[in-house]
């Protein structure tokens, strides 16, 4: 993740919180004006809430919305991030669908710079077929 690190400016957008190690580096850096993190699971932003968050030096640059990533993006009408750091799978075979339904939802979006975890063996993934 450290061309992602380095790649953030804006308003950030985070598909997938995990346990945060994306958001807490990107909220350090001066250029990150405010980070939204698009996550499902209720079990994992509550403990990010409850245990991670408050630990973080800049935790009022981050915010959590509880969503589908899919779905957001659907809805996002373009203008409202400047980049998007997606990492909603846990490898290259569950990924793969994912990066691939991801990308036309980013189309959509040009004023938005994406970029993917793993996104180099996303994509020989797929054409291995």
């Amino acid at each position: 993740m450290k061309k992602q690190m380095r790649q953030a400016h804006g308003r950030v957008l985070v598909l997938g919180l995990g346990l945060g190690y994306y958001p807490f580096a990107v909220s350090q850096k001066d250029n990150v004006e405010s980070i939204d993190i698009i996550e499902l699971s209720d079990e994992v932003i509550q403990l990010f809430n409850e245990q991670l968050l408050p630990h973080f030096p800049n935790k009022e640059k981050i915010r959590v919305i509880k969503a589908d990533a899919f779905a957001y993006l659907e809805n996002l009408q373009g203008g409202e991030y400047d980049f998007c750091f997606a990492d909603i799978w846990e490898g290259a075979e569950d990924g793969a669908a994912c990066y691939a339904r991801l990308r036309p939802l980013a189309a959509r979006l040009p004023s938005t710079e994406f970029t993917y975890w793993i996104e180099d063996v996303l994509r020989w993934y797929l054409l291995q077929g």
